[in-house]
């Protein structure tokens, strides 16, 4: 358990490092590139947009509407070279102390709800048993589907991405886009060292699944694609976890330009923030495989077989 902590201790530090380098680097951006963008762009007061999915999604939260101004980003050219029109982005001036007051408030909202493990929580009510000390030893999906079944498995997959979409949910409404993605590492921070099970969670593979989906669901069914192709050739579920956790940062960083086109302004590369929380996720969810690499390279991992063949009993007739 003492490992545990520690491990879970030096996580927290080094969610915290990568906030103080994202908020560091935000405002270096926008430092040098305030100048390029008023060349273009003309900077005017506006009223708040409609409050809607998009807006809150990409634009900020309730938090900003309280607490920060609305800004419009006028063309000075309407039209581009191609004559096409620019778009008009509203943003927000937030209050820099209050933005990162509700970043810190969702982190741990986030973290409260990852610790809210279904699989030990199902476990002890429904077979008043611990999924923990069967199998594998980790509370999760897979753990569950061995020992108690599939009915189990299913409950432990929906409760897991049930906890992850509310964390994500929460983070894109009081925060924005940045608050969605803080929202989902600390809800599989939780996941993996629950507070209310001693620190000893799942791998948060269902949870990781569950917060791509929410925040890029393109990138979502490519990982998944790669996961169900491994899953097919090998049967190993721990594999295809990792495999799709590698491709994570990669994938994102390919598609994030073509999901967001609507950010033409801002530039749709990637940010900050999601590149450096997305490798963040993907080694994190890797460390909680590693006693399945041991295995694997081993040639000791269980393959999992969903649709076993049951075996037909033989008649034998006595003549």
């Amino acid at each position: 358990m003492k490992t545990r902590l520690i491990a879970f201790v030096l996580c927290l530090i080094m969610a915290f490092a990568t906030l103080a380098g994202v908020a560091c680097n935000a405002a270096d951006s926008a430092a040098g590139t305030e100048t390029e963008e008023k060349k273009e762009y003309e900077i005017v007061e506006s009223d708040p947009p409609a409050l809607s999915y998009h807006n809150l999604r990409y634009y900020g939260g309730f938090v900003t509407r309280w607490f920060g101004t609305f800004q419009k980003a006028v063309p000075t050219e309407p039209l581009d070279d191609k004559g096409n029109e620019k778009p008009i982005l509203l943003r927000y001036t937030e209050d820099e102390t209050m933005s990162t007051a509700s970043l810190l408030m969702v982190c741990l909202l986030a973290y409260l709800l990852g610790s809210i493990n279904f699989a030990t929580f199902i476990s002890g009510r429904k077979y008043k048993d611990d999924v923990r000390n069967h199998g594998s030893g980790n509370a999760g999906m897979t753990n569950m589907l061995r020992t108690y079944g599939k009915k189990a498995a299913v409950m432990t997959l929906l409760g897991d991405a049930l906890k992850a979409i509310v964390a994500v949910l929460l983070g894109i409404l009081l925060v924005g886009d940045q608050g969605g993605y803080f929202a989902g590492i600390f809800c599989i921070f939780g996941h993996a060292f629950p507070l209310y099970y001693r620190f000893k969670g799942g791998k948060g593979v269902a949870c990781t699944a569950a917060v791509v989906l929410m925040l890029e669901p393109l990138v979502f069914l490519i990982l998944f694609a790669i996961f169900v192709f491994v899953f097919l050739l090998t049967k190993y579920v721990s594999l295809s976890s990792i495999m799709a956790m590698l491709f994570y940062p990669v994938v994102l960083s390919r598609f994030y330009p073509v999901t967001h086109q609507d950010l033409a302004i801002a530039g749709n590369a990637l940010p900050v923030y999601a590149a450096t929380i997305s490798v963040l996720t993907a080694c994190f969810v890797i460390f909680l495989h590693r006693s399945n690499i041991k295995r694997l390279y081993n040639r000791e991992e269980r393959k999992t077989e969903l649709f076993k063949k049951k075996k037909k009993e033989q008649k034998i007739e006595n003549i």
